[in-house]
């Protein structure tokens, strides 16, 4: 046996009519690791090289039938055979027979009787050099093919140059792959935006139906090659569709549509998420060679050359057409915009509307407070005339404080009137912006297509001129350019007449929303709205026509009725055996600019006979940011009454925080806009939470508006939040389906809580096989373990439920553990936080330490015992942090 020489994976094939030579030869070549394979004459032989296509040939020349020098010279007439080199094995010893013998194509001569070591020797010479030519040969065709690519690409790279469309930039990619790979189908797919569903895919050679059903699918760990490649970020060769598992869910997609193989790379952006994906398909069963995965990779990087290119000239676009600061249109954008309105109104028979806003005050704004402040503010206008207006509507900014909004599609001035006025009052509130506690306003003027111009340039003008008269008219306002402006001052007129009708005429009424009990789910009181039911406009809410009650002075006689006719009900509601529930009544800011207020409250008290401590009142922060004599005065008088003060759309001021302990407020009242994302955005429940900690530090009670969901609901429950108020438990009702609530005594349904504590620990991965490992594990130790397979539901779990720690993987779709874990932190700072990943993510990891978003970091695979350990050691940390912060709560209390 020769230990020194190894021939595995080499096929060697024996031509020679001596057996015992073939005994000897297959003995010594099988010891040093190769196949032998053994044909005893030429015909046989040259079937035998056809079929198994060997490495190397050892030929006998003198053999009955065809000899050695013919079977060669017929082995070098083949293409398939004519590069296996052989060697002849013969007893003649003229030169001439060698001569002879090399002219028919063999390599080399071994002399008979042959030394075995000269067979080895030889062989494994011509193995190397086999080797070497076929590597060479690989070479070639891969240099042959970049050379063909590289032509191509040229062209390609011009096309990118030229900025022709993103998809025949693609078209002729896949064309030129195509050609250098026989047999290929290419396709390019690009992602959404949001990372996640296919949004386009380019395949001219791929079926049409095929391309459309795999638009909109989501990437994943197997979703065919494609989906799991762009989700891996790395290339997926499957080489049989029929019996991969990455394409269990797609397969019968791919096979009725005649593809059997397909090989894809994802295109990735220089940071590092994927765009896209190139990939070859193939009819039949096909693995990729050396060249094809080149080829690919060259295809690759053009596509994500040209991707990339499309996005930069898309960004500059943006660029160039839209406000750098606020991200709005500019004026080109806008006058281009306001010109295809125009033609289409022109069409339709419609109107156009344009309104140009000029903020009041900004200068003052600008020069005292800076131009960080000044961008700030700016940024907030924007968002807020965003706020105002539709999703077809247009709003831009000129420059300086000067916005201008074009409102395609009106059906007359009337429509452009409303959304001025919802900018007039959006606007009009305060904004907190640094600590400052700003009041701007702004003046608003109107034109409109056709009646005051005919193209963009004269109904910006006419728009312009409007503002100017706004500013003159005292500034916070709106006017028409042309005479639809006194029209609509009759008609704003029309609608104060029908207002001052309303009351004599018994149209308005009120409606009454339950506040809940988060203790008992019972309803504990109610707040009266008011609702206008004009017989020709509807049920017309109050955010329609409260502006005009307080401009016209209404608000007063309104405010008065809808107080007695609230405790009128309260009252009767008792009389029917209901129980006696609070009843809040809302006051305007403007019933306190007289010294009424206290009269009438305690005239309606005196006359309907409700218990003043029955009856609750609740004021706006722009009340107490009056901060006058007057309105301190009123607010101490109504609590001498014995009535309580709650103070409304609490955190929306500036100045509320630092006045609740000199004004007598009793409860005080969390904004939706806060409850609206609680459970979703940091700032908003850190204000919550701000302001449930401030309520309780000062004795006040606290509840929460707008509360629409389960998981508001959850989240308050476990900040300790006593009430809430929203359409999760019911709308705003009449009274007498109120009181058959009361009557039915109907509750909310109330989330689980334990009576006891339960240690609870929350491990988010999406394998969910890592799930159960996790949960059989601690099944012996005294922690309930809740499972999530997303950021997004680890946060409606945390939602639902008090979690002492959360153990999150590194890399889940969406966000990233360090991602989620820092908005644990955010939100729920009490919990400890653990992440657990099989990567080396230094950089991350260290600044996620270093912020505090991670207490530990555990790496996968985990010694079970280890880990055990490490989750005790949590729980205990979070005991010693719960005690710490109880012990803080307690002595805050005295």
């Amino acid at each position: 046996m020769n230990n020194t020489l190894d021939f595995q994976g080499y096929t060697i094939l024996i031509i020679d009519d001596t057996p015992a030579n073939l005994g000897v030869m297959v003995e010594h070549l099988e010891d040093c690791g190769c196949r032998v394979v053994v044909a005893q004459e030429g015909v046989e032989g040259i079937k035998r090289a056809q079929f198994i296509q060997p490495d190397l040939i050892f030929l006998d020349v003198m053999m009955p039938g065809m000899d050695g020098f013919e079977t060669c010279h017929q082995l070098s007439l083949q293409a398939d055979t004519r590069n296996i080199p052989v060697i002849f094995m013969t007893a003649l010893t003229e030169i001439t027979d060698k001569i002879k013998g090399f002219a028919a194509g063999g390599v080399d001569f071994i002399s008979k009787p042959f030394q075995i070591e000269e067979v080895l020797a030889r062989a494994n010479i011509h193995l190397a050099l086999r080797k070497a030519q076929r590597e060479l040969e690989t070479k070639n065709a891969q240099l042959l093919a970049e050379v063909s690519f590289r032509e191509g690409q040229a062209r390609i790279l011009e096309m990118i140059a030229t900025q022709a469309p993103l998809t025949e930039v693609f078209e002729r990619l896949i064309r030129l792959i195509e050609r250098s790979s026989d047999g290929a189908l290419g396709s390019v797919l690009l992602l959404n935006p949001d990372g996640v569903h296919i949004d386009l895919c380019v395949a001219p050679g791929l079926p049409e139906t095929y391309c459309t059903a795999l638009v909109g699918i989501a990437i994943g760990p197997q979703v065919g090659s494609c989906g799991t490649a762009m989700f891996r970020r790395e290339t997926v060769v499957v080489t049989d569709i029929e019996t991969d598992p990455l394409w269990s869910d797609y397969r019968s997609l791919a096979l009725n549509h005649g593809l059997r193989a397909c090989w894809s790379t994802p295109i990735l952006s220089p940071e590092g998420p994927a765009l896209g994906s190139f990939a070859l398909y193939y009819k039949t069963v096909h693995g990729p060679t050396p060249a094809d995965l080149a080829l690919i990779e060259l295809a690759t990087h053009s596509a994500g050359i040209a991707i990339q290119r499309y996005q930069t000239q898309a960004r500059i676009q943006h660029m160039a057409h839209h406000d750098a600061l606020t991200d709005l249109p500019n004026r080109i954008l806008l006058e281009d915009r306001l010109s295809q309105a125009i033609v289409q109104a022109h069409r339709d028979q419609s109107h156009v509307g344009v309104l140009f806003i000029d903020l009041d005050h900004f200068k003052h704004v600008n020069d005292t407070l800076g131009h960080h402040v000044g961008d700030a503010l700016l940024m907030e206008v924007a968002q807020r005339l965003r706020a105002c207006v539709r999703e077809g509507d247009s709003v831009a900014r000129l420059g300086g404080d000067e916005f201008v909004i074009s409102l395609p599609r009106l059906a007359d001035s009337h429509n452009a009137a409303l959304v001025a006025e919802k900018i007039v009052a959006a606007l009009g509130s305060s904004i907190l912006l640094n600590g400052h506690d700003l009041h701007i306003g702004a003046s608003v003027g109107i034109s409109l297509y056709p009646e005051d111009g005919k193209d963009a340039e004269t109904l910006l003008r006419a728009a312009d001129t409007a503002m100017y008269n706004a500013k003159e008219k005292g500034r916070n306002n709106y006017r028409f350019f042309t005479a639809a402006m006194n029209e609509a001052a009759q008609q704003r007129l029309i609608t104060t007449t029908r207002l001052r009708q309303a009351l004599d005429q018994q149209e308005f009424v009120l409606h009454y929303q339950p506040q809940v009990s988060l203790k008992s789910g019972a309803i504990i009181g109610v707040e009266a709205l008011l609702r206008w039911n004009n017989p020709e406009l509807g049920m017309v809410l109050p955010s329609r026509f409260i502006s005009m009650l307080e401009s016209t002075g209404l608000i007063n006689e309104v405010g008065e009725w809808v107080l007695r006719t609230a405790c009128e009900q309260s009252m009767a509601w008792q009389r029917e055996g209901l129980p006696p529930i609070r009843m809040a009544v809302n006051l305007s800011a403007h019933q306190f600019q007289t010294d009424d207020i206290v009269r009438v409250v305690k005239q309606v008290l005196d006359e309907t006979g409700l218990n003043p401590n029955r009856l609750e009142l609740e004021i706006t922060e722009s009340v107490i940011l009056d901060g006058s004599e007057l309105i301190i005065g009123a607010l101490h008088a109504l609590k001498q009454l014995g009535v309580t003060l709650s103070l409304d759309d609490f955190g929306t001021g500036y100045s509320s925080l630092s006045y609740l302990q000199r004004f007598p407020i009793d409860r005080v009242k969390i904004d939706r806009s806060f409850i609206d994302k609680v459970t979703a955005d940091a700032g908003s429940a850190a204000i919550v939470c701000s302001i449930l900690d401030l309520s309780r530090n000062l004795g006040l009670d606290c509840i929460a508006e707008g509360v629409e969901t389960p998981l508001q609901m959850g989240y308050l429950q476990n900040q300790l939040c006593s009430e809430i108020q929203g359409f999760l438990f019911s709308k705003a009702l009449p009274a007498l389906e109120l009181a058959a609530m009361l009557r039915a005594d109907c509750r909310l349904p109330m989330m689980l809580q334990n009576t006891t504590r339960v240690s609870k620990l929350l491990v988010v991965d999406d394998d969910v096989n890592v799930q159960s490992a996790i949960t059989c594990l601690l099944r012996g130790e005294d922690i309930q373990v809740l499972c999530a397979s997303s950021a997004e539901q680890a946060l409606e779990v945390l939602a639902k439920n008090t979690v002492d720690v959360v153990m999150s993987d590194q890399r889940m779709l969406g966000r990233t553990g360090i991602e989620l874990l820092a908005q644990v932190k955010r939100l729920y700072p009490d919990t400890i936080r653990i992440l657990f990943t099989g990567y080396a993510e230094f950089t991350s990891l260290v600044e996620a330490v270093n912020q505090g978003a991670l207490h530990k970091v555990l790496t996968k695979p985990w010694k079970d015992g280890e880990l055990i350990e490490n989750i005790r050691e949590a729980f205990r940390c979070h005991e010693v942090l719960h005690k710490h912060t109880v012990r803080l709560q307690q002595a805050q209390s005295i």
